[in-house]
């Protein structure tokens, strides 16, 4: 399958996956869902004194260890620090 189109799709799901996290939250007033925020995955989730940073993928399969790894390695566009897995441990509301 083409790039143009198997991207487009992923960002597609991106796009659901997003909008169904914002719709389970609707009823929270104090939640807030951030899509793509600076230095941040592809999208986050503030409720409940916590935030979820959710990192969409459109892979096809199971998910294995190799996969967790890869995406806890991710860093933020156009950085050489503070990826997802150092993100996730230094921060205590994560």
């Amino acid at each position: 399958m083409n790039i143009a189109i198997t991207g487009q799709q992923k960002y597609d799901f991106q796009d659901l996956v997003c909008a169904e996290t914002m719709l389970s939250f609707a009823d929270d007033d104090t939640a807030c869902f951030l899509v793509e925020p600076a230095g941040g995955e592809d999208g986050q989730l503030h409720a409940g004194g916590k935030i979820f940073e959710i990192q969409v993928k459109g892979a096809a399969g199971a998910v294995g260890f190799d996969h967790i790894a890869d995406y806890l390695a991710h860093f933020p566009a156009n950085a050489a620090s503070g990826s997802f897995l150092e993100r996730i441990v230094s921060e205590e509301d994560r």
